[in-house]
């Protein structure tokens, strides 16, 4: 049967499902390179050297701050600046562990906005100096970044609302904001970071359980997803009853986890990840004997909700 288009569903699908209007016109044609342009964007796997870009995640407390800016002081070149984007004055406690003259080596960026990481970027991007120096960025802690963004966004339009004599609740924010979050931070941070060249990145961020009790960063499901799938390590910092710090690299039925690195077991440190990426940054191989995660006590406490 052949539907009649009509004033009342001609209006209804103009909107999709959660109310925003559905696309009028088509998208514009992006310009076709050449054959020239696209041969320059191809190099062999063999010649690559690859910078660190990974990040580590985990409760307070678990030294998530101390171990990247280890890392990163490591595997930096000693002429290079690291650049510390800081939400949280975590900047505190590395006067507890570096010297002077380490300490020297990082400038300290307090956060304002994403549009601010974003400017960085291109000014390292430019090469201008003294941008281009910078052979690090740290970002202290991004789920936080991410959190103080999506508030913006929700306070923006509730503002929005409020001029057109509308009502927006600023402390409820709605499918919309959500996205606008989430695209903003992969406009604005990520698409711009992982172009930089020879530069390392490490995203530090606070944990929260899904509804399956999986710990994860501390994001909106599809933002957070957006973040770790792009980098090249994702590892769980904490710390046993016992007192036993650890990072797990492998993921499990409990916590979300990954690693390219190579030589990397299930649980690692700081000095073998600053090893091992030595190796596998300059594209050295070397072997791993992988041990799987121990996920016993995981599955019973999947069988105990199950029920």
């Amino acid at each position: 049967m052949t539907q009649v288009a009509t004033k009342d569903n001609q209006e209804d699908s103009a909107y999709s499902f959660d109310g925003s209007k559905m696309p009028t016109e088509a998208l514009p044609t992006k310009p076709t390179p050449t054959q020239q342009a696209l041969l320059s964007q191809a190099t062999r796997l063999k010649n690559m050297k690859l910078s660190c870009k990974g990040m580590i995640y985990g409760d307070t407390g678990t030294m998530k701050t101390t171990t990247a800016i280890k890392i990163l002081l490591a595997i930096t070149p000693p002429e290079k600046d690291i650049v510390y984007f800081d939400i949280a004055e975590g900047w505190s406690v590395l006067q507890n562990y570096y010297t002077e003259e380490e300490l020297k080596r990082i400038i300290h960026v307090p956060y304002q906005s994403i549009e601010q990481l974003a400017q960085w970027a291109d000014a390292i991007q430019s090469g201008n100096a003294p941008f281009n120096n910078v052979g690090a960025v740290l970002f202290d802690e991004y789920t936080g970044m991410h959190d103080e963004d999506l508030n913006w966004v929700v306070s923006a339009r509730a503002a929005q609302a409020r001029a057109k004599k509308e009502f927006k609740d600023e402390f409820s924010p709605a499918l919309p904001d959500y996205n606008a979050a989430r695209i903003r931070s992969n406009k604005y941070v990520l698409a711009k970071y992982m172009r930089l060249t020879d530069v390392h990145l490490i995203f530090i961020g606070h944990e929260k359980e899904d509804k399956r009790l999986k710990k994860v960063p501390d994001m909106p499901d599809k933002a957070g997803k957006a973040v770790y799938q792009k980098l090249h390590f994702v590892y769980y910092a904490s710390v046993d009853v016992k007192g036993n710090w650890t990072l797990q690299t492998t993921q499990s039925v409990k916590v979300t986890a990954k690693n390219r690195i190579n030589g990397i077991g299930s649980f690692t440190n700081a000095d073998e990840i600053i090893k091992c990426y030595k190796l596998w940054g300059n594209n050295t191989p070397v072997k791993v004997d992988l041990k799987p995660v121990d996920e016993t006590e995981d599955q019973e406490l999947l069988k105990i909700l199950a029920d």
